[in-house]
Formats: structure tokens, C-alpha cells, sequence
């Protein structure tokens, strides 16, 4: 696969008038992407007493990316950046499964394997940078060696009205840093490798009220463990207002999970209702603000760090509602809702990272040939009280400077697709179909209420896309 795109970045521009130097008054960029996947899957049937059925999958990858891009600034020379990314990567898995017909009403199907997967990651900046005497081509992160190890058993029970699922997961995990050369130095701290394991069992229940309702329950511990640039990512710049700290210190995530819920088939209505909550050891929220008016001399800072104890709860709606047949296709409405809330658990008080509430609703004209979709999204107002603090970490004595909070949005998108034969289709739609201005809440995290550039965090306006798809 190749891609090639072009980029008008006008969030980087200075609103007029241009008062320093280093003001950026236009700046684009060219990207492309190459990535060659091979994968290769096998099942076998086997007349076993350990297993009646195997499947194997290896897959290779070679992904690559380069971002050349200029930046033209007010009083000062183009700035001209280079950025390349490789990642080379092998995955395994092996997975054997028996089932025990132990009476005519009580079976269970055994399910064992191993995973396996290894990504070597590298990357390097290069550029020029007229007015940062300390530039340097450099690299983000060091070149860097991602392995990981798992084994796991589970077991469906099938007991009447009853399906109970247990199992067991061990995962092991090693980032190794292959060499520090072209990171430290320039960096001032030499990268760290990280190795760690964590053992995850689970529990799941499923009871059939009726053929077409179902209760379902599952308990599970889970464990997340960093990546390179969490641990040893650096970015900072004499003429960027943002840096980016390392955190050598960064622990492994591991948590205990809780989920119930209600699923339903009917003939007209599918739907799927779960709520969840989840205590999390060491969590980690990525490049979380630090400080900083993100203005030169005092750059918004930004590291990716762990909170010792926290809370996740929330709850999950989702289906689908069926209207009938009209002129030989069938009209249909999707729908979903969620509303997720976190807390740290030392201090109480909520997680920023947590998104506002979402809900989307559609309706749905699809026939043998082609399909028509309008759907309206919506996003509730993120607002102080939803924060630690309504202010940024930086300054922590008056006078404080206020959080930039987003409104709620309703954004419409209109979307089409018609399989012009089995292998080749079309598709083409409107984002946006009213041109709303709205943002995402990921996008404004640390940035200050009083910024006159607010505007340029805003999500595409009125977009319109067409794509050709041929499967081979």
C-alpha cells in the first residue's frame, strides 16, 4: 500500500497583527506512506485428545513513513523539516481448541495458545532551523525493539440456559533500546528499556432469558504496557512552543474490570446495553499537560505519566431498529449512546483525559446494490466542573489562566456506497453536511481559554470524499 497527501496546516498561523519574528505566516507539508503486509493463515483438523481443531498465523510487515514539510515565519528564515518513521514487524499465533461432551446437556470447549510479536522502531528528524543554534538532527525516541509473549487457556461451559467462560492470560513484554546513538546525545538523559509481566484471569457469564435476550457478565483483569515514545520520547525546540519530557519512571498499567449487560435479537430491534466500571493501578495518561502559555519563552509542556489509583465507570447503548421494506431495500435506523466518567482515586477528583458524552443516530436506505446513510452526531459540552481544575497547571499563582473548555455539537455526515460488482465498490460522502464549528476535547488539552487561536483546534468544516475499493 502507498498514500501520498498534502497538507495546508493553517492551525499554524499567527493571528494578525504579526508582533514577533518567529510568527508563522503559512506552512504545508507532504507526507507519504509505504506499508507491505504479508500474512499467512493456516487451520488444521486434527483427531486428537488434546485438540480437534489448530490454526496458525504468522504475518510480516514493513511500514514507512516520511513527513518533509516548511514553515514560513515573519522575520526569520523557513524553517524545513524532514521526519522519517520505519517499523518492521513479525506476529505469531497458535491456537488449539477440544471440545468435551461430558453429558447430553453439559460440554465445555477448551481453547489454548501462544502469541508472539516483535516490532524494531526507528525514526530521525532532520531539517534546518534558522534561529535554534542548538538544532541538531536528532531522533524522537531511540531506536527500539518492542517484543511480547503471552500464553492463555479459556473454557466455554455449556450448561442449559448457561455458557460460563474462565480463563487465564500471562503477558510478558520487552522494550528494549537498541542504541542511543543520534538520540543522547543530543538528548540529555540516555533512553532507558523497560521489561515487565502481569498474569490476567477472567471470568465470564452468559444466561439466555429467552432465545432472543440474553444477560451476559465478565470480570477481567487487564495490563497495558508503555510504549517507546511514552517512556522515551523527547521533543523541544528554541523556536517551538511545546516540549515534550521523557518519563524514564513510566510503569506498566493494570487494572480490574467489571461489565454487565443485556443483548437482544428480535426481528425488527438488535440491541446491546452494557455498563462498566474499572480500578486501575498505574494508569497511563499520555502526553498529559504540565504548564506552559505554549508561547516562546514558555513553551506548553507536555509528558506522559501514571496515576498511582483511578476510576473508570460508564455505560454503553447500541443496536439497531429496523423499519421494514419499501421499494425492494430496507430502511433502517443505528443508534448508540455513551457516557464514560473517571476519577483519581487519591484525591477524587475527575480524570481530564475522559471524553464528554456522545450519542449518534441515523437512518439507513440499503438494497442488494447500494446504500444511503444520514447520521447525526452529537457531543455534550466538556466543561469545568468535568476538570481537576478549571485552570492550567502553569502559572500555580495568580493571576491563573483558565482552560479552554468546548461546547457540545451536533454534526451531520452524509455517506453512500454502491458495490458496483462483488469486489469493487464506491464510496463517497459529505462530513459535516452543515459546517459546524466544534471541537474534540483530545485536541485542546492545555490550551489556555484566553488564546487567540482557539479557532485553529476546530475539526474539519463541510468535507466531501470519494473512494474506489476493489478487494483482489
Amino acid at each position: 500500500m502507498n498514500k501520498d497527501a498534502e497538507y495546508e496546516l493553517l492551525s499554524s498561523r499567527a493571528k494578525l497583527p504579526l508582533t514577533s519574528a518567529s510568527a508563522v505566516t503559512g506552512e504545508h507539508a507532504d507526507k507519504s506512506m509505504t506499508r507491505n503486509r504479508m500474512t499467512l493463515v493456516d487451520t488444521y483438523q486434527l483427531a486428537s485428545a488434546y485438540a480437534d481443531h489448530l490454526q496458525t498465523v504468522v504475518s510480516y510487515q514493513d511500514a514507512s513513513s516520511r513527513e518533509t514539510g516548511v514553515t514560513h515565519r515573519n522575520a526569520l528564515g523557513d524553517r524545513l523539516r524532514d521526519v522519517s518513521y520505519g517499523e518492521r514487524s513479525w506476529q505469531f499465533s497458535v491456537q488449539a481448541d477440544k471440545l468435551f461432551k461430558l453429558s447430553p446437556a453439559l460440554s465445555h470447549r477448551l481453547s489454548y495458545g501462544f502469541d508472539y510479536s516483535r516490532a524494531d522502531i526507528s525514526n530521525w528528524f532532520d531539517g534546518v532551523d534558522p534561529g535554534n543554534a542548538s538544532f541538531v538532527p536528532r531522533k524522537y525516541f531511540p531506536d527500539t525493539r518492542d517484543s511480547s509473549q503471552a500464553v492463555f487457556a479459556q473454557s466455554e461451559i455449556f450448561a442449559g440456559k448457561w455458557i460460563i467462560t474462565p480463563g487465564v492470560r500471562y503477558d510478558r513484554f520487552d522494550l528494549a533500546v537498541r542504541t542511543q546513538d543520534g538520540f543522547s546525545p543530543p538528548a540529555a538523559t540516555p533512553a532507558k528499556s523497560l521489561s515487565g509481566s502481569a498474569v490476567s484471569p477472567k471470568l465470564g457469564l452468559l444466561y439466555r432469558l429467552t432465545p432472543e435476550i440474553s444477560l451476559f457478565g465478565n470480570v477481567a483483569g487487564g495490563f497495558r504496557a508503555p510504549n517507546a515514545t511514552q517512556i522515551n520520547g523527547v521533543f523541544d525546540s528554541a523556536t517551538v512552543p511545546a516540549v515534550l519530557l521523557p518519563n524514564p519512571d513510566l510503569k506498566p498499567e493494570k487494572s480490574r474490570n467489571l461489565e454487565i449487560g443485556l443483548r437482544a435479537m428480535m426481528d425488527r430491534l438488535s440491541l446491546d446495553i452494557a455498563l462498566f466500571k474499572g480500578k486501575y493501578d498505574n494508569l497511563i495518561v499520555d502526553k498529559k499537560p504540565l504548564g506552559g502559555k505554549g508561547i516562546i519563552g514558555d513553551p506548553a509542556i507536555f509528558q506522559t505519566v501514571n496515576i498511582d489509583k483511578a476510576s473508570i465507570s460508564g455505560f454503553e447503548v447500541k443496536g439497531k431498529l429496523i423499519w421494514g421494506q419499501f421499494a425492494g431495500g430496507q430502511l433502517s435506523s443505528p443508534f448508540s449512546y455513551g457516557k464514560t466518567h473517571g476519577s483519581d482515586d487519591s484525591t477524587g477528583l475527575p480524570l481530564n483525559a475522559i471524553d464528554p458524552a456522545k450519542f449518534s443516530a441515523g437512518i439507513q436506505y440499503s438494497t442488494s446494490h447500494w446504500d444511503l446513510q444520514l447520521n447525526a452526531r452529537h457531543q455534550d459540552a466538556k466543561m469545568a466542573s468535568d476538570l481537576d481544575s478549571p485552570y492550567l497547571p502553569k502559572p500555580a499563582a495568580p493571576p491563573r489562566v483558565l482552560q479552554f473548555t468546548i461546547p457540545s455539537a451536533l454534526v451531520l455526515d452524509l455517506s453512500g456506497q454502491w458495490r458496483v460488482q462483488k469486489n469493487l465498490r464506491i464510496n463517497a460522502g459529505i462530513s459535516n453536511l452543515s459546517n459546524r464549528k466544534y471541537w474534540n476535547w483530545s485536541d485542546v488539552q492545555g490550551v489556555a481559554a484566553t488564546s487567540a487561536v482557539t479557532d485553529a483546534y476546530t475539526q474539519a468544516g463541510r468535507e466531501y470524499h470519494v473512494s474506489l475499493v476493489m478487494d483482489f
